[in-house]
């Protein structure tokens, strides 16, 4: 779709329920989750009509049904076509790294959360070498403190880069960082 509305196609057209589209870190693909059931994550071109859309991972496997990714936003995808998301179930709790079609053993928690923590928005940065992501942490009146923070890819060097009074949006790097 151009900037001014025109030209919209639907890239793909589903009787399932698709989330959260975002684009891969070239531009070239789109990321989506959704499908019946507890679905999976799918990347493909953004043609009309396209035809080479591939599954990337599955969310559920009846094999071990307490392994479930329950997303809670979108995916990001780091220039070495590595995947991060935040997952909300109870065995893969907090922000998940994902290397993309080898199943469950490609798939880390690589910071959990805890009861009264969730995190929103994970984005690798333009050169894959950190993940910035929102903090949410709720007290036990209600109240919350939020901040935006920043780990590697590994999961390691937690980094508070601000907080903010509220967070109602997706993270974003820019030309100049985050």
């Amino acid at each position: 779709m151009n900037m001014d509305g025109s030209d919209c196609y639907p890239v793909f057209q589903s009787q399932n329920q698709d989330f959260y589209p975002t684009w891969n870190m070239d531009g070239s693909k789109i990321l989506f989750f959704g499908g019946p059931n507890y679905g999976s994550l799918y990347q493909q071109s953004p043609l009309e009509n396209a035809t080479d859309k591939i599954e990337l991972i599955k969310f559920y496997y009846g094999d071990d049904p307490e392994w479930l990714i329950s997303p809670s936003g979108g995916f990001s995808m780091s220039p070495g076509g590595k995947l991060v998301g935040v997952n909300s179930s109870v065995k893969l709790f907090g922000i998940l790294g994902i290397t993309p079609s080898v199943g469950k053993s490609g798939v880390i928690v690589l910071l959990p959360s805890t009861a009264n923590q969730k995190y929103e928005s994970p984005v690798f940065s333009p050169d894959g070498s950190k993940i910035a992501f929102a903090s949410i942490i709720t007290d036990s009146n209600g109240g919350q403190t939020v901040s935006v923070n920043s780990i590697n890819p590994d999961g390691t060097n937690l980094t508070e880069l601000v907080k903010v009074k509220t967070f109602d949006a997706k993270i974003r790097w820019g030309g100049c960082g985050l």
